[in-house]
């Protein structure tokens, strides 16, 4: 969810910091996802939008857990455009498994390395049926 702050163009909105504390959640998650495929944060991403987030955050009068999980459904939206059931496309299978792996890879708790290894098992089954459908 992106919204657009025209110069000159009135009051903000009443939820302006609402808006803001989801929309630089979404860019946070994303600078730290990107940081995570390339190994490092170059830019420094990650720094700049965690203090833009919780700037947002202490000024906003919604609760955070709310706000939180509006910023996760939308990303959730941008990965899986369908239900599980009904995906069309396998690469969005792929990409939501990968996710569930890199996530229990990097997890220090007990069972994660387990919960990792069976869901790259899963991940591998799904590469493998969408390389077998190609073939045929």
């Amino acid at each position: 969810m992106a919204f657009k702050i025209i110069e000159g163009g009135g009051r903000e909105p009443s939820d302006y910091h609402g808006l803001a504390v989801i929309s630089s959640f979404r860019t946070l998650v994303v600078e730290v996802l990107r940081a995570l495929a390339r190994g490092e944060d170059a830019g420094n991403g990650i720094f700049g939008n965690l203090a833009k987030f919780l700037h947002h955050l202490g000024t906003t009068s919604q609760h955070p857990n709310l706000l939180i999980n509006e910023a996760i459904k939308g990303l959730h939206a941008c990965i899986c455009t369908e239900p599980p059931e009904q995906a069309s496309n396998p690469l969005e299978g792929i990409v939501q498994a990968s996710l569930h792996v890199a996530a229990d890879s990097c997890c220090t708790e007990s069972g994660a390395q387990g919960r990792a290894n069976q869901k790259r098992r899963a991940l591998e089954a799904r590469i493998a049926a969408m390389l077998q459908n190609r073939a045929r």
